[in-house]
């Protein structure tokens, strides 16, 4: 019972970060029949359906028809089929098996709650745990978490590039990839203009970004560094992180 309920916590939590995540609803729904709520399990279905945005709509009426029939039925099953086949995502079998018996029944639990309070090391457990299992696509969220808390990271990008190619989500995956390659002052390789540009600007945001919270943290240097790397990526604000580079120079001077 305890490694089911920390399953279902940590579906829950990858749901409530993006509702679009059909497995999670999927493996919700799973858990829930397992312990006998049927009921439960039928509206998790019925939500991950509702939420599965690349199906059309003639396959979502058909799987919500026979959603409450649960997941013993043939057809219930067969139409959950051909709406994650019309999703983009692969089947994982032994899902359910590979949660249960991999990991601790209170791991979860605890990484869920420090991922929500700001904790990115738990944010990268979770995402590395959920990649580990074959689940990339639940793994995303967590990647983007840690992204965000520390957006210069190149290796944080560079995860989060990999989950989102194993996502199956190429053209994000391969912006991710193109970010950090500016991030790490290199070219942004086979691109279009456009897509160059996109990387610069994202690079350029993210740097400044950090060079604030270094700032915060009365690290004048950290923040000249990055301001430094974030005139070097080319983006669109040259001229303003210029100005702020020289007055970061004078507070330096003043120390």
């Amino acid at each position: 019972a305890g490694q089911n309920d920390a399953a279902l916590a940590a579906v829950t939590e990858a749901r409530d970060r993006d509702p679009g995540l059909l497995r999670a609803w999927l493996v919700g729904a799973e858990i829930e029949r397992r312990r006998g709520r049927t009921a439960a399990a039928s509206d998790l279905l019925r939500g991950g359906v509702r939420c599965a945005s690349a199906v059309t709509d003639a396959t979502r009426e058909r799987a919500l028809a026979v959603v409450d029939r649960g997941l013993d039925d043939a057809e219930c099953l067969h139409a959950l089929g051909i709406v994650v086949q019309e999703h983009g995502l692969p089947f994982t079998p032994g899902l359910v098996c590979q949660l249960d018996a991999g990991l601790p029944h209170t791991a979860l639990d605890y990484l869920a709650a420090a991922t929500q309070a700001g904790s990115r090391a738990a944010a990268e457990q979770t995402a590395r745990v959920f990649e580990l299992v074959g689940l990339p696509d639940m793994a995303v969220p967590f990647d983007e978490t840690v992204v965000g808390l520390a957006p210069d990271a190149v290796e944080a990008r560079g995860d989060l590039s990999r989950t989102l190619w194993k996502s199956y989500r190429y053209a994000e995956a391969a912006h991710q990839a193109r970010v950090a390659r500016v991030l790490r002052s290199e070219d942004v390789g086979d691109a279009t203009p456009e897509e160059g540009e996109s990387a610069s600007r994202e690079a350029e945001t993210a740097l400044g970004d950090a060079a604030l919270a270094r700032l915060d943290a009365d690290d004048v240097e950290g923040a000249r560094v990055r301001l430094e790397r974030a005139r070097a990526a080319g983006g669109l604000n040259t001229a303003a992180i210029g100005e702020l580079l020289a007055l970061v120079d004078e507070a330096k001077q003043l120390r």
